[in-house]
């Protein structure tokens, strides 16, 4: 299997050859976890429940984790929306910070 990645203007586009469904390049949009669990923008390559399976430690900790995985592709549109007050990305995010804060990580 071959996944080629090129820049195009500020956006990475993706380009695959006989690559299974389901299959892709997946990046945490949210914000990095302490003690290097997970930083911020990790890329991961695989199927969507390969990344959960490889996670399932940090996702027990913090489940909004799976939300702000997204393929590639989407990130930009992704990140502003996570930055955005208002919408379920954003809150996700937010919901991982406080937790954080509560479990006293921050």
């Amino acid at each position: 299997y071959e996944i080629c990645a090129c820049l195009v203007g500020s956006e990475m586009c993706i380009r695959d050859r006989d690559v299974p469904d389901g299959y892709d390049l997946f990046v945490y949009a949210g914000p990095t976890l302490p003690r290097g669990r997970l930083k911020e923008n990790a890329v991961f390559r695989g199927t969507f429940e390969d990344v959960k399976a490889y996670l399932a430690d940090v996702l027990e900790v913090y489940p909004q984790v799976a939300r702000l995985i997204v393929p590639v592709n989407r990130l930009a549109a992704f990140s502003v929306k996570v930055k955005t007050p208002g919408n379920l990305a954003h809150k996700y995010y937010s919901d991982i910070v406080s937790a954080m804060r509560g479990n006293r990580e921050v």
